[in-house]
């Protein structure tokens, strides 16, 4: 399995302004504009990382080996649309599958998704090449419907990273500290698709 970003998001799910005002960093100091606007993209990547979700609309695409004997299950949420599935022919061939071939279904609070074979039918034979099997889907919450637990974690792990561009801080009389991490990680515990055998 390979999933691959096709299409990245349009929009952060916060701006350097709310960076700003969670931070308390003053409106008209713009010195450091650029560096936030860094450390909102590396903490929604991670973030998403932390839950497997696009936490903003974008596209992607599955790549698999072959069909599997039963269902398909796209690794990341919240699914919004599958746009195609493709495969690779005996005759080296791109074809495309018809969505009267397959159906998908989207579930959940997290918006999963799987794919099966149509009723009385099932997945085509595949080439054995890498990546014979490609199915294009987008993901990720529209911008102003991002859940707001993932909000308050985007902005606390921003303001975190700003005030200490280190993983460690030096402690008042006792050294060197990690700082604490899971209780803002625990904010995305409702959002994390967990992994599936």
């Amino acid at each position: 399995m390979a999933l691959t970003l096709i299409t990245p998001p349009a929009a952060e799910p916060i701006g350097v302004d709310k960076a700003k005002e969670h931070a308390n960093i003053a409106a008209d100091f713009t010195a450091d504009d650029a560096l936030l606007e860094g450390f909102i993209i590396t903490a929604r990547q991670r973030g998403e990382l932390l839950t497997n979700a696009a936490w903003i609309q974008s596209t992607w695409e599955e790549r698999l080996i072959a069909f599997p004997k039963g269902l398909i299950r796209l690794p990341l949420h919240p699914v919004q649309e599958v746009i195609s599935v493709s495969y690779i022919d005996g005759d080296g061939q791109s074809q495309a599958l018809s969505t009267d071939d397959y159906q998908v279904r989207i579930f959940g609070q997290l918006s999963q998704c799987e794919l099966h074979p149509a009723y009385g039918r099932s997945w085509p034979a595949a080439r054995a090449v890498p990546d014979a099997v490609t199915i294009r889907f987008t993901a990720g919450w529209p911008v102003d419907e991002v859940p707001e637990a993932l909000l308050t974690w985007l902005k606390a792990m921003v303001s975190t990273m700003y005030e200490h561009r280190e993983d460690i801080q030096a402690g008042y009389g006792q050294g060197l500290q990690k700082l604490p991490g899971r209780f803002f990680d625990g904010l995305l515990d409702r959002y994390t698709l967990k992994e599936m055998a």
